[in-house]
């Protein structure tokens, strides 16, 4: 018995000093892609160019894409022009159907920037463009716009998401325009802030 526990204590200590090795590490993030990886990966697959941008368009109509997966009203681009309207006044709440919108409606959202609704907004918008930098980066490798026609089409789209983001955080976010006063923070590199 003594003679198996001295083998077991001797395969136990070989393994902890020779199992850790370098090689079995991940050394490149696994929830998000970058753009040095699908930009590797583009030359092997053009397609990923496409697929990235229609990415970008899914989270323009996926539920939870203000980082609320629970909330009936965290459902893209539409849920954030309802909270337009009603902000406005451009649409009036004839009832509180389930409570959907009620601080929208009543404007006691705006009056306290803890409240989820604050939250769901910000992180949307900040999500697109996050999404639209890593494609931005990935299209313009030299800081120059793609040659191919392709890549053009997909670098202004790319584009166009990050500046309509920005439009929409600063119609919401901000009480008119000062160039004297900050606005939102703006990101015009992936490196510069992770992914909400």
């Amino acid at each position: 018995m003594k003679t198996l526990n001295k083998l077991f204590g001797a395969a136990l200590v070989a393994s902890l000093l020779f199992s850790c090795n370098d090689d079995f590490l991940e050394t490149e993030p696994t929830e998000f892609i970058s753009s040095d990886q699908i930009g590797d990966l583009s030359e092997q697959n053009p397609e990923l160019q496409a697929a990235n941008i229609k990415g970008i368009y899914a989270l323009m109509y996926q539920n939870g894409t203000g980082g609320t997966d629970l909330r009936h009203t965290d459902f893209g681009q539409k849920s954030y022009d309802i909270y337009g309207d009603l902000l406005s006044g451009n649409m009036v709440m004839g009832g509180l159907n389930y409570g959907w919108y009620s601080n929208v409606a009543d404007l006691t959202m705006t009056t306290d920037y803890n409240d989820t609704e604050n939250y769901e907004a910000w992180r949307y918008y900040y999500r697109l463009i996050f999404s639209a930098n890593l494609m931005i980066e990935q299209l313009n490798e030299d800081g120059e716009a793609p040659e191919s026609e392709e890549g053009k089409v997909f670098y202004a789209q790319a584009k166009f998401f990050r500046g309509m983001s920005y439009f929409y955080l600063m119609n919401y976010f901000t009480q008119g325009y000062n160039a004297g006063t900050p606005g939102i923070p703006y990101y015009a590199e992936v490196g510069e802030a992770k992914e909400p």
